[in-house]
């Protein structure tokens, strides 16, 4: 996305259609500081939606769908 208020419309549309979200702000994956919603598709696969907000110091790791570490900086 190209903003977060495009990250938090999407959050909402994913909640109004009844999916379970999870939101991240602010959050350092793959040297990147970025807000992001989680949600898992029909074979249970985790999406992300986000945007890059800046350069982040350190490789960071996003907690991803389910609060477990994903594989964005494997």
């Amino acid at each position: 996305m190209d903003s977060t208020e495009e990250v938090t419309a999407a959050t909402a549309r994913l909640k109004d259609a009844g999916l379970a979200a999870f939101e991240e702000n602010d959050t350092s994956c793959c040297y990147a500081l970025q807000d992001k919603v989680w949600v898992h598709g029909p074979g249970k696969e985790p999406w992300e939606v986000y945007v890059v907000k800046a350069d982040a110091d350190t490789l960071g790791k996003s907690a991803g769908a389910r609060g477990e570490a994903d594989t964005c900086c494997d």
